[in-house]
């Protein structure tokens, strides 16, 4: 899995720094978790799935897996129930490719290390809250700052000081968690 491959191009190094982290988690984490219907997939259905219509863009989607030493067929590799899994009792999930892209922005060739030996020497990762406590608290917030609005529109924002500060600070502690928990990478 990890051999190490000739350097990447000038061309190659400047597409890796100016694609989001994001859709390379996303091409990550699709390749190597696979998907309901689909636990091993190729690059061509990663990069279907992930950009429809753009031509070749399974090459981008290889050349994030290389900048992170990764070789060979890895489509599906740490899916539910792999043998990575099986061996350690650690299922590895989204979160742990994020992780491994946030603590390696600029992709592992240069360090050599693997994202397995990533994963042996780091804890696991939280499991993502679940959505519902991410639409509660936006639908929360919202509630809560129509109530500030219509307070201020009526002239009671001040009148109701106190009770208007605690409806404040529930709102902003609702959208915070929003803003933080909703984010992917």
């Amino acid at each position: 899995m990890a051999q190490r491959k000739k350097l990447p191009s000038a061309e190659e190094q400047y597409q890796f720094d100016r694609t989001p982290k994001k859709r390379i988690v996303d091409c990550m984490a699709a390749y190597l978790l696979g998907w309901e219907g689909n636990p091993r997939p190729t690059m061509e259905d990663v990069a279907k799935r992930i950009v429809p219509g753009t031509p070749n863009y399974a090459f981008y989607v290889s050349m994030f897996h290389r900048f992170y030493n990764f070789s060979d067929r890895n489509g599906g590799r740490y899916r539910p129930g792999c043998k990575f899994e099986q061996t350690l009792g650690r299922q590895i999930t989204r979160a742990d490719i994020e992780a491994f892209v946030r603590t390696y922005p600029h992709g592992t060739r240069d360090t050599g290390i693997t994202f397995e030996e990533f994963l042996l020497n780091s804890p696991p990762s939280p499991p993502p809250p679940p959505i519902n406590i991410i639409v509660f608290s936006f639908i929360l917030g919202v509630i809560l700052a129509i109530i500030l609005i219509r307070r201020l529109l009526n002239g009671t924002l001040l009148l109701k000081w106190k009770s208007s500060l605690v409806l404040g600070i529930f709102t902003w502690a609702c959208m915070e968690i929003v803003r933080t928990k909703g984010n992917i990478a």
